[in-house]
Protein backbone atom coordinates (compact mmCIF):
# COMPACT_ATOMS: atom_id res chain seq x y z
CA UNK A 1 0.00 0.00 0.00
CA UNK A 2 1.54 3.27 -1.16
CA UNK A 3 0.11 6.75 -1.78
CA UNK A 4 1.02 10.41 -2.18
CA UNK A 5 -0.23 11.16 1.33
CA UNK A 6 -1.93 9.85 4.44
CA UNK A 7 -4.95 11.90 5.55
CA UNK A 8 -6.43 11.72 9.03
CA UNK A 9 -9.86 12.77 10.18
CA UNK A 10 -9.25 14.39 13.58
CA UNK A 11 -12.64 13.79 15.13
CA UNK A 12 -14.03 15.51 18.24
CA UNK A 13 -11.85 15.91 21.30
CA UNK A 14 -13.47 16.01 24.74
CA UNK A 15 -10.46 17.20 26.73
CA UNK A 16 -8.56 20.26 25.45
CA UNK A 17 -5.35 18.98 27.04
CA UNK A 18 -5.20 15.47 25.60
CA UNK A 19 -5.99 13.64 22.39
CA UNK A 20 -9.04 11.42 22.33
CA UNK A 21 -8.64 7.66 22.15
CA UNK A 22 -9.72 7.55 18.51
CA UNK A 23 -7.45 10.45 17.48
CA UNK A 24 -4.50 8.70 19.14
CA UNK A 25 -5.34 5.42 17.42
CA UNK A 26 -5.59 7.13 14.03
CA UNK A 27 -2.26 8.89 14.57
CA UNK A 28 -0.57 5.66 15.61
CA UNK A 29 -1.77 3.98 12.42
CA UNK A 30 -0.52 6.94 10.39
CA UNK A 31 2.93 6.73 11.97
CA UNK A 32 3.09 2.98 11.34
CA UNK A 33 2.22 3.52 7.67
CA UNK A 34 4.66 6.43 7.36
CA UNK A 35 7.51 4.41 8.85
CA UNK A 36 6.61 1.51 6.59
CA UNK A 37 7.03 3.72 3.53
CA UNK A 38 3.35 3.93 2.55
CA UNK A 39 3.56 7.72 2.12
CA UNK A 40 5.92 10.56 3.01
CA UNK A 41 3.25 13.19 3.67
CA UNK A 42 0.77 13.15 6.57
CA UNK A 43 -2.19 15.51 6.23
CA UNK A 44 -3.95 16.44 9.47
CA UNK A 45 -7.51 17.59 8.89
CA UNK A 46 -8.14 19.01 12.33
CA UNK A 47 -10.75 21.64 13.01
CA UNK A 48 -11.33 24.04 15.86
CA UNK A 49 -15.09 24.20 16.32
CA UNK A 50 -18.00 22.24 17.68
CA UNK A 51 -19.29 19.01 16.18
CA UNK A 52 -22.48 19.29 14.15
CA UNK A 53 -25.12 16.66 14.77
CA UNK A 54 -27.63 15.69 12.09
CA UNK A 55 -30.30 17.82 13.79
CA UNK A 56 -28.37 20.95 12.87
CA UNK A 57 -27.61 21.75 16.51
CA UNK A 58 -24.17 22.21 18.02
CA UNK A 59 -23.18 19.72 20.69
CA UNK A 60 -21.09 20.40 23.78
CA UNK A 61 -18.65 17.65 22.82
CA UNK A 62 -16.59 18.93 19.98
CA UNK A 63 -13.35 19.95 18.39
CA UNK A 64 -11.07 22.34 20.22
CA UNK A 65 -8.40 24.83 19.31
CA UNK A 66 -5.59 22.61 20.57
CA UNK A 67 -6.37 19.40 18.70
CA UNK A 68 -4.22 20.28 15.70
CA UNK A 69 -1.28 21.25 17.89
CA UNK A 70 -1.67 18.05 19.90
CA UNK A 71 -1.69 15.96 16.73
CA UNK A 72 1.41 17.70 15.36
CA UNK A 73 3.21 17.23 18.69
CA UNK A 74 2.30 13.52 18.63
CA UNK A 75 3.87 13.10 15.20
CA UNK A 76 6.99 15.09 16.04
CA UNK A 77 7.58 13.05 19.20
CA UNK A 78 7.55 9.96 17.01
CA UNK A 79 10.13 11.48 14.68
CA UNK A 80 7.92 12.32 11.74
CA UNK A 81 9.86 15.03 9.94
CA UNK A 82 8.23 18.49 10.22
CA UNK A 83 8.47 18.96 6.46
CA UNK A 84 6.34 15.83 6.00
CA UNK A 85 3.41 17.20 8.03
CA UNK A 86 0.57 19.22 6.52
CA UNK A 87 -2.22 20.81 8.55
CA UNK A 88 -5.46 22.65 7.85
CA UNK A 89 -7.54 23.94 10.75
CA UNK A 90 -10.59 25.31 8.93
CA UNK A 91 -12.61 22.10 8.92
CA UNK A 92 -15.24 22.04 11.65
CA UNK A 93 -16.64 18.60 10.83
CA UNK A 94 -15.80 15.73 8.48
CA UNK A 95 -17.18 17.65 5.48
CA UNK A 96 -15.01 20.68 6.11
CA UNK A 97 -11.99 18.55 6.97
CA UNK A 98 -12.03 16.98 3.51
CA UNK A 99 -12.98 20.09 1.57
CA UNK A 100 -10.51 22.53 3.12
CA UNK A 101 -7.69 19.98 3.07
CA UNK A 102 -8.42 19.51 -0.62
CA UNK A 103 -8.30 23.16 -1.62
CA UNK A 104 -5.42 24.21 0.65
CA UNK A 105 -3.15 21.14 0.54
CA UNK A 106 -4.12 18.32 -1.81
CA UNK A 107 -4.76 20.35 -4.96
CA UNK A 108 -1.84 22.80 -4.63
CA UNK A 109 0.61 19.95 -3.95
CA UNK A 110 -0.98 17.55 -6.46
CA UNK A 111 -1.50 14.85 -3.83
CA UNK A 112 -3.97 12.67 -5.71
CA UNK A 113 -3.59 9.25 -4.11
CA UNK A 114 -4.55 9.09 -0.44
CA UNK A 115 -4.72 6.67 2.43
CA UNK A 116 -7.55 7.98 4.60
CA UNK A 117 -7.54 6.91 8.24
CA UNK A 118 -10.64 6.93 10.39
CA UNK A 119 -12.61 4.70 12.75
CA UNK A 120 -14.58 1.67 11.59
CA UNK A 121 -17.89 3.33 12.48
CA UNK A 122 -17.02 6.39 10.37
CA UNK A 123 -15.66 4.67 7.26
CA UNK A 124 -18.87 4.47 5.22
CA UNK A 125 -19.69 8.15 5.65
CA UNK A 126 -16.09 9.20 5.06
CA UNK A 127 -16.05 7.21 1.80
CA UNK A 128 -19.27 8.87 0.63
CA UNK A 129 -18.08 12.35 1.55
CA UNK A 130 -14.67 11.85 -0.07
CA UNK A 131 -16.18 10.51 -3.29
CA UNK A 132 -18.37 13.61 -3.60
CA UNK A 133 -15.93 16.25 -2.36
CA UNK A 134 -12.67 15.02 -3.86
CA UNK A 135 -14.03 13.60 -7.09
CA UNK A 136 -12.82 11.01 -9.57
CA UNK A 137 -9.34 12.50 -9.94
CA UNK A 138 -8.40 11.00 -6.57
CA UNK A 139 -7.39 7.43 -5.79
CA UNK A 140 -8.51 6.55 -2.27
CA UNK A 141 -7.54 3.73 0.06
CA UNK A 142 -8.87 3.33 3.58
CA UNK A 143 -7.32 2.23 6.84
CA UNK A 144 -9.61 1.94 9.84
CA UNK A 145 -8.87 1.77 13.54
CA UNK A 146 -10.93 0.13 16.27
CA UNK A 147 -11.62 1.90 19.58
CA UNK A 148 -14.37 1.77 22.17
CA UNK A 149 -16.53 3.88 19.85
CA UNK A 150 -16.63 0.87 17.52
CA UNK A 151 -18.11 -1.32 20.26
CA UNK A 152 -21.47 -1.43 21.99
CA UNK A 153 -23.19 0.56 23.30
CA UNK A 154 -21.43 3.40 21.47
CA UNK A 155 -21.38 1.94 17.96
CA UNK A 156 -25.18 1.67 17.76
CA UNK A 157 -25.54 5.32 18.73
CA UNK A 158 -22.82 6.29 16.28
CA UNK A 159 -24.55 4.35 13.51
CA UNK A 160 -27.75 6.35 13.94
CA UNK A 161 -25.82 9.62 13.86
CA UNK A 162 -23.69 8.58 10.87
CA UNK A 163 -26.69 7.52 8.78
CA UNK A 164 -28.61 10.69 9.57
CA UNK A 165 -25.58 12.92 8.95
CA UNK A 166 -24.94 11.30 5.58
CA UNK A 167 -28.61 11.66 4.62
CA UNK A 168 -28.48 15.37 5.43
CA UNK A 169 -25.27 15.78 3.41
CA UNK A 170 -26.85 14.12 0.40
CA UNK A 171 -29.95 16.28 0.73
CA UNK A 172 -27.88 19.46 0.80
CA UNK A 173 -25.19 18.62 -1.76
CA UNK A 174 -26.54 15.94 -4.12
CA UNK A 175 -27.09 18.39 -6.99
CA UNK A 176 -23.53 19.73 -6.81
CA UNK A 177 -21.26 18.28 -9.49
CA UNK A 178 -18.75 15.87 -7.97
CA UNK A 179 -15.42 17.57 -7.35
CA UNK A 180 -16.72 21.08 -8.24
CA UNK A 181 -14.91 23.12 -5.58
CA UNK A 182 -16.42 26.49 -6.42
CA UNK A 183 -20.01 25.22 -6.32
CA UNK A 184 -19.34 23.16 -3.20
CA UNK A 185 -17.82 26.12 -1.36
CA UNK A 186 -20.78 28.32 -2.28
CA UNK A 187 -23.31 25.73 -1.08
CA UNK A 188 -21.32 25.06 2.11
CA UNK A 189 -21.57 28.74 3.04
CA UNK A 190 -25.28 28.83 2.18
CA UNK A 191 -26.62 25.79 4.03
CA UNK A 192 -24.15 24.43 6.57
CA UNK A 193 -24.59 25.95 10.06
CA UNK A 194 -20.88 25.72 10.84
CA UNK A 195 -19.81 27.61 7.71
CA UNK A 196 -22.80 29.81 6.95
CA UNK A 197 -21.97 33.39 6.10
CA UNK A 198 -24.40 35.86 7.64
Amino acid sequence: MTADAILLHAGPCDNPQTLSEHASARLKRAVDLYRGGAAQIIVLAAGAAQELEFTGTITERGYNEQVGDLMIAYLLRRRVKPEHIRYDSRGKDAIGELFFSKISILEPENLRSLIIITNEFHEARSRALAAKILGQAYILQYETVHTEWDEEPYVSLQAVSEIASLALFREQFSDIETGNDEAFDKRLKEVHPLYKES
